[in-house]
């Protein structure tokens, strides 16, 4: 359930009542593994967050915790940083959005190459809401050259976000 309902984004009723299913379920449990705990937790915030009940701070706490029990199934950028990575600019917290997002970009240039493009994507959004058209053209072309050294595949996002710094600046010739 708490997979399904982070697919459902296009109905809001579902991806709750998902996540509501998978909290219902977890309850169930006597000891429930970390990495389910962490997922339930994350997909209830996240439709809380799509209904606009805001940023449950209690839900992705308690997914913390349970990442941080997860010994084994700790991955290189825990869920819990990649969903407040993802969430905070909506919740209008940009500062804080950008010190994660380029946390995020600087562990996956590092440790989790797979994760780059998400999280330069994830840079470029962040730094044009920053009004910081230099660093986001600089971003969202090292976007486009790591999709390209990847064998050039998804190339929409890295270009709709080139050509949207370049429409910002008044390059309508390289936005086009």
């Amino acid at each position: 359930h708490a997979d399904v309902s982070r697919l459902c984004d296009f109905d809001t009723s579902r991806k709750l009542a998902h996540a509501e299913a998978a909290m219902a379920i977890l309850a169930g449990l006597p000891e429930p593994e970390p990495g389910l705990v962490t997922r339930a937790c994350l997909a209830l915030a996240d439709a809380r967050f799509f209904v606009g009940g805001g940023l449950s701070v209690d839900l992705v706490e308690r997914a913390r915790a349970a990442e941080l029990a997860d010994a084994e199934g700790r991955p290189s950028t825990p869920l819990t940083d990649r969903y407040l990575t993802w969430v905070l600019p909506a919740a209008g917290e940009m500062d804080e959005a950008y010190r994660r997002r380029l946390a995020f970009y600087r562990t996956a240039s590092v440790e989790a190459p797979s994760n780059l493009h998400r999280a330069l994507g994830w840079l470029v959004r962040c730094e044009i809401d920053r009004g910081d058209w230099s660093a986001a053209e600089l971003h969202a072309q090292e976007h486009l050259d790591a999709i390209d050294w990847a064998g050039g595949h998804a190339r929409a996002w890295p270009l709709s976000m080139l050509a949207t710094v370049h429409a910002l600046v008044g390059r309508l010739d390289e936005a086009r």
